[in-house]
């Protein structure tokens, strides 16, 4: 099986038209049998979702893990909690960077412009027109 020689074509003989008759059946058999198969598998996971609160992407992540050994899933969660964690803190730092860049934006913007007061305090006339002079003081 699974060897493809280059040949030319040629008549079968008897025999050989036999025995291909006989694997094409075969193959059409299982064929069939796999249908039949995978159509009791969605109606199981169809009666699995309709009468329990699973999720159908839930349950087939669950069949898909089943498959593997142990040792490769505790690798797989090993390694998925490292990588969530590292994205985690990736987050939070620019979270903070970007809570930090709004803090900064807001006190520059509510701190008085000491360039736009003369030497009193009061708003000498320039930059903010209309803003009472209390704010400055």
């Amino acid at each position: 099986m699974g060897q493809s020689k280059s040949r030319d074509a040629e008549a079968l003989t008897r025999e050989q038209a036999e025995k291909l008759y006989d694997h094409v059946r075969a193959i059409e058999s299982l064929e069939a049998d796999k249908k039949d198969i995978q159509d009791d598998i969605t109606q199981r996971k169809t009666l699995v979702t309709e009468s329990m609160p699973v999720q159908k992407d839930v349950l087939d992540f669950v069949l898909k893990r089943r498959k593997h050994s142990k040792g490769i899933l505790n690798n797989f969660d090993t390694m998925l909690q490292l990588v969530e964690e590292a994205i985690a803190e990736v987050e939070t730092d620019h979270a903070d960077d970007v809570r930090e860049r709004i803090s900064d934006a807001h006190r520059k913007h509510s701190e008085p412009q000491r360039d736009l007061l003369d030497d009193d305090g009061e708003q000498d006339g320039e930059g903010l027109v209309g803003a009472p002079a209390e704010l400055y003081n």
